[in-house]
């Protein structure tokens, strides 16, 4: 059994201390949870990169990444959420990161994603989806993802519909070795 987790509470990054930080890196800290409003006090232009990976979250919401004002995770590039538990990733996730460039979301427990959960990610470039339990993985999830080059879906139950990338010329690499298909 897993030890009990620790919470990233709204007052967790309150101090001026935190103001403008570029990098969070709370990996290995098992995190179960974040507190709606925990990054309200790190200055919204300063926040490039957060890793949140191998903790012990189960469940992510936009709200997570909302902050007021000019605080928050507005320009946000690089975000780590791997290796948590994570089932159910919501439609609007991402609705308040929309500058993220790389997303790594592998090795979690989901089996299915909402059709347009990417689509506030217009400068995406590299997102790892390894390791999760989809079955089926619909082409729109990448309409409109023209920045996209690499998007790595190894180790999941099946191959994805070919990739239609809003008619971009050129379409990203997409990595579908060990994909386990009946």
């Amino acid at each position: 059994d897993d030890p009990d987790g620790y919470a990233i509470s709204a007052h967790t990054f309150y101090s001026t201390t935190w103001l403008y930080l570029e990098v969070i890196d709370l990996s290995y800290n098992q995190i179960d949870s974040i507190e709606n409003g925990a990054w309200n006090r790190i200055y919204y232009n300063s926040m490039k990169s957060l890793d949140l990976s191998h903790n012990l979250m189960t469940y992510m919401n936009a709200q997570m990444f909302y902050a007021y004002s000019n605080y928050g995770l507005n320009s946000l590039q690089t975000l780590k959420i791997n290796n948590n538990k994570i089932t159910y990733f919501p439609n609007d996730l991402f609705s308040y990161i929309p500058k993220l460039r790389l997303l790594d979301m592998s090795n979690n427990k989901a089996s299915t994603l909402e059709n347009n959960i990417f689509s506030s990610l217009t400068e995406l470039r590299y997102l790892n989806l390894e390791g999760n339990k989809f079955f089926y993985l619909n082409s729109v999830l990448l309409d409109g993802l023209n920045d996209l080059v690499f998007v790595n879906m190894n180790g999941n139950e099946c191959i994805p519909e070919p990739n239609q990338c809003d008619g971009s010329d050129a379409a990203p690499t997409v990595v579908l070795s060990q994909c386990h298909c009946n």
